[in-house]
């Protein structure tokens, strides 16, 4: 079924390009109808009896027009998040690499395996919408640190009213206040074992906390104490 009509009115209608040529939406129709097809090679779809399009125009297309599709990502996640929760979800993991030549690359400590290595550091950010995660960015790490880029990202994207969820590496007062003063957001972030609370409970070894109850889920058992500390 050519369904690329339909396709081409959906795009002009939801991303309205005056700067963009025609045949770049056509183009933008052709790798969709593709794709609905089950065709997720270039040369596939261009081959189909449908487009009859050189396979080369389709992948000029999709090299060398990295600002047509920023806006489109930008439009479709706008479209996405009109009628959600504005959730953003950050986190970062360590590519492992061979050599120190490979770009980007640099010798730092694994968390997760307790030892040292040369890796790609890797901060992945995206959306997190009625249950599907979307990644927005992937960013290597180029001498800046976690936090840094973080914010920059921020600084530079806009994401006011959105709420930024994190592990305990971006619970950090500089992440904390950039999201809540300077940025319009909130922030769920997890605690990092070593920060000092107060509170009377707070700080105090397991055996001297009375735990509010005890849960067992599938054979392991969970002891629950909570209770509202400030930094």
């Amino acid at each position: 079924m050519d369904i690329m009509p339909f396709i081409l009115n959906f795009l002009k209608s939801f991303f309205p390009f005056s700067e963009i040529e025609e045949f770049y939406l056509k183009d933008m129709a052709i790798l969709i109808q593709g794709i609905l097809q089950g065709k997720l090679q270039i040369s596939r779809i261009a081959e189909s009896s449908m487009v009859k399009i050189h396979r080369t125009t389709l992948s000029r297309f999709l090299s060398d027009h990295d600002e047509f599709f920023k806006e489109i990502k930008v439009r479709f996640q706008a479209l996405l998040l009109k009628k959600s929760t504005k959730t953003l979800v950050v986190d970062d993991t360590h590519l492992e690499r061979k050599s120190k030549d490979i770009p980007y690359s640099k010798y730092v400590y694994d968390h997760a395996k307790k030892r040292y290595h040369i890796a790609q550091v890797l901060l992945t950010i995206g959306t997190f919408v009625e249950g599907k995660f979307t990644v927005t960015d992937m960013l290597f790490s180029e001498g800046k640190s976690k936090n840094d880029m973080l914010i920059d990202w921020l600084r530079e994207n806009g994401k006011e009213g959105y709420t930024l969820i994190a592990d305990s590496w971006y619970s950090h007062g500089q992440i904390v206040e950039s999201c809540v003063k300077w940025f319009g957001m909130d922030m769920i972030g997890a605690v990092k074992s070593n920060l000092k609370f107060e509170g009377k409970k707070i700080g105090l070894k397991e055996k001297e906390i009375a735990f509010d109850k005890e849960v067992k889920i599938k054979g392991h058992l969970f002891k629950i104490h909570e209770e509202i500390g400030y930094f």
